[in-house]
């Protein structure tokens, strides 16, 4: 049964997204919502082709979550497909998540710390209280913007619900229903694949044993082989899992090739810069400031950052193991290794994602880790201090600081949660925290800020934001892409697209071609770039263009050849373009398009 303290932590856990909340946002267009939400046709319907799709050939931006997939399609069928809608469940979702961070929590108490009821009947009521203060905190942290107010985070939200149901029902001893739920989990989202490796945690350092034993190594290596063996299937399902989703991934995103050396360089980087995002969350952004380049030549930066880091890991522990009791020690060195297996996958991705920006990667162990943490901090102050009245003195003090944090955490994830629902307010922040981003980062960050102005009709900043990422360039020309799927040769094309729809043909002329730049030899913006030239009255310049696109791919595409005609056709050569539309006829063959192939045979009248 849910106690009253819970509820009253589930209604201020949640106040600040609902505060938050805007009846008329709209989807991310210039990052993933488009293609799970906008183009993701698959899930527009559920039927009985979608769903078979889903769990067999279901790919989206190279990523395996049938599950996920087919929890998008429900939703669309019964709630709706706006914005609004997606981001209400992601709402419940999280709710659901901190509901069981509190279960949880809770549950791993009884395994460790509990060797009798007056144990319990002592320290109950404190483990109540500062758990749910510390999920409090883990829920309105400024980190939790990404997760809950980006709507693509929605399998991450749904993949953590069933996680943590798996590990509660693995403590609990039914283990079936665990599998299953597990099995559901990976199936949402892949990065919960290391899970198993956190029950074997549980199993080594987070069970009460009759029989107490020191522990030493030999006795974790061998409770660690017993665990595995026991656990193999959860293994097996992951791997299997994993595997598949290593397949999709490989025609996406690349992993990492940073040698081992500049990967631990850019781990303890990451970790100091997770660090003071977790203690001090000002100035979040969605994007990772450091880029791979910074590891393959020496940087101060760098350097600095992660010997700062590696000081205070090494300082953190020798505190905690100095003044932590027996049975905190062994909470700490659990909860420390859920958050590593839980992270570590992560961090061998192609830019190395992890713990950073807006936290989804660490959703997961940041949901097991707060309650525990806090109460662990509490009960430790309390047993330093037996002479102390703890209801008088020592809880208040604790409660109010804690309180206030919250207070000041809540006010930042409002803040947060209000870029995250606007594509101009997000991109914005982007470009101004990130000024240091050199190459191929900072030119997108620049591109996709534009390219949002331009929706909201606000062009002449629209190119003067562009304007500035080109002025960013660190190497120029070839195909830049980021992230594996991000190429600035579209994006540039996109941006030229959307300043021609508003009538700036010149804006729209120089953003083809950058768009050229990136990919010399991409046939769309060179036929694009010549139509632009053709409607500014400039034929020669654009004939120059139509003939570049058709000395390649182009040479086959009907859509060429017509653009190409109707060029001549404006240069009083009706002879060419009778043959360039003739041409195009040819190219579209039996099965085209039958108005399209009207509308040339009327211009070939035109001219014979």
């Amino acid at each position: 049964m849910i106690s009253w303290s819970t509820i009253i932590l589930l209604i201020f856990a949640l106040l600040p997204f609902y505060f938050a909340r805007n009846p008329e946002r709209e989807y991310q267009m210039d990052w993933d919502d488009e293609g799970n939400f906008v183009q993701n046709v698959k899930t527009h319907s559920l039927n009985w082709e979608n769903f078979k799709w889903y769990w067999t050939d279901g790919e989206i931006y190279f990523v395996y979550e049938p599950i996920s997939l087919t929890f998008k399609a429900l939703v669309r069928k019964f709630l709706g497909s706006s914005a609004p809608v997606n981001y209400d469940v992601n709402i419940f979702l999280h709710s659901i998540n901190v509901l069981l961070s509190k279960v949880l929590t809770v549950q791993v108490f009884k395994s460790i710390f509990i060797n009798n009821k007056a144990w319990w009947e002592e320290n109950g009521g404190d483990v109540d209280i500062f758990v749910n203060v510390g999920v409090f905190l883990f829920s309105v942290h400024p980190l939790r913007a990404e997760a809950v107010g980006w709507l693509s985070c929605q399998p991450y939200l749904l993949a953590t619900a069933f996680a943590m149901g798996s590990l509660l029902l693995y403590l609990k001893k039914w283990v079936r229903c665990s599998q299953v739920l597990y099995t559901m989990s990976v199936l949402s989202k892949t990065i919960m694949v290391p899970l198993p490796a956190v029950l074997v945690l549980f199993d080594v350092f987070g069970k009460r044993r009759k029989k107490k034993r020191p522990l030493t190594f030999g006795v974790i290596i061998g409770r660690s082989f017993r665990s595995v063996w026991k656990n193999l299937l959860y293994f097996s399902i992951g791997t299997l899992v994993g595997v598949k989703t290593v397949r999709a991934n490989s025609f996406g995103s690349s992993t990492s090739n940073l040698t081992a050396f500049q990967g631990g360089l850019k781990f303890l980087h990451t970790i100091f810069f997770y660090f003071s995002k977790t203690t001090l969350p000002t100035r979040i952004s969605g994007f990772y400031p450091l880029v791979e380049e910074d590891y393959r030549s020496f940087n101060w930066e760098v350097f600095i950052g992660c010997t700062f880091s590696l000081c205070v890991l090494v300082v953190l522990m020798l505190m905690l193991f100095a003044f932590a009791g027996k049975n905190s020690s062994r909470f700490l060195i659990l909860f420390g290794g859920i958050y590593g297996a839980c992270i570590a996958p992560t961090l061998v991705t192609q830019h190395g994602w992890p713990m950073v920006g807006g936290n989804r990667y660490s959703y997961l162990p940041s949901a097991l880790l707060a309650g525990g943490w806090v109460a662990v901090i509490a009960l430790e102050t309390k047993q330093a201090n037996p002479g102390v009245r703890w209801k008088l003195n020592t809880r208040p003090i604790l409660l109010g600081l804690l309180v206030l944090l919250g207070a000041y955490f809540s006010v930042g994830l409002q803040a947060q949660l209000k870029v995250w629902g606007s594509n101009v307010d997000f991109w914005r922040q982007n470009v101004g925290l990130y000024d240091r981003a050199k190459g191929d980062i900072g030119e997108m960050l620049h591109c996709n800020l534009a390219r949002a102005l331009i929706r909201k009709g606000e062009t002449d900043e629209a190119f003067q934001v562009m304007r500035q990422g080109v002025s960013r360039r660190g190497g120029g020309g070839g195909d830049s892409t980021y992230g594996g799927r991000f190429a600035l040769s579209t994006i540039y094309f996109s941006i030229a697209v959307g300043f021609k729809a508003e009538g700036e043909m010149s804006y729209g002329v120089e953003a083809y071609q950058e768009s050229l730049l990136h990919n010399p030899d991409n046939v769309m913006s060179l036929v694009n770039l010549g139509n632009a030239f053709v409607e500014m009255g400039k034929t020669d310049e654009a004939m120059l263009y139509f003939r570049r696109a058709l000395e390649g791919e182009g040479a086959q595409d009907p859509q060429v050849w017509y653009s190409t005609a109707n060029c001549w056709a404006r240069m009083g050569e009706g002879g060419k373009a009778v043959e360039g539309y003739k041409i195009a006829l040819e190219k579209l063959g039996e099965d085209g398009n039958e108005r399209v192939k009207a509308m040339i045979e009327r211009q070939i009248a035109k001219f014979a």
